[in-house]
């Protein structure tokens, strides 16, 4: 069931910070780096998890550093996929739960505001 859950919430993350993506980012240097750091977790989420367990750590510390709730949501996000990857279940659902957390309170919420005043318009 834990493994349902972990799919569950990697799939309801997925799709969330899809729509967010980096247009409410202020790209500064440092927020580029993150997304460096999240795009080198990536690469090395199969082949090298030493690798992808840096990168994913320098980006969470980094997001803290700058105070971006978004980029922190997505180096848990990935974090949590190289966990999956380890097949470490119950370390990925912790991260996807803390993932979510932190895309509730980043500006995704502005995001989905806009688009529903766009609606109502």
């Amino acid at each position: 069931m834990s493994k349902y859950l972990t799919y569950f919430i990697l799939t309801l993350l997925a799709l969330t910070i899809c729509f967010g993506q980096s247009k409410h980012l202020e790209e500064s240097q440092d927020s580029l780096r993150v997304i460096s750091y999240i795009e080198l977790i990536i690469k090395f989420n199969r082949s090298n998890y030493d690798s992808a367990l840096l990168y994913a750590r320098k980006a969470q510390s980094l997001s803290k550093e700058i105070d971006s709730q978004e980029l922190l949501a997505r180096s848990k996000y990935r974090l949590a996929t190289v966990y999956i990857n380890q097949n470490q279940i119950d370390l990925a659902n912790r991260e996807l739960i803390h993932s979510l957390k932190f895309v509730i309170r980043s500006d995704i919420r502005k995001y989905f505001r806009m688009q529903s005043w766009r609606k109502e318009g």
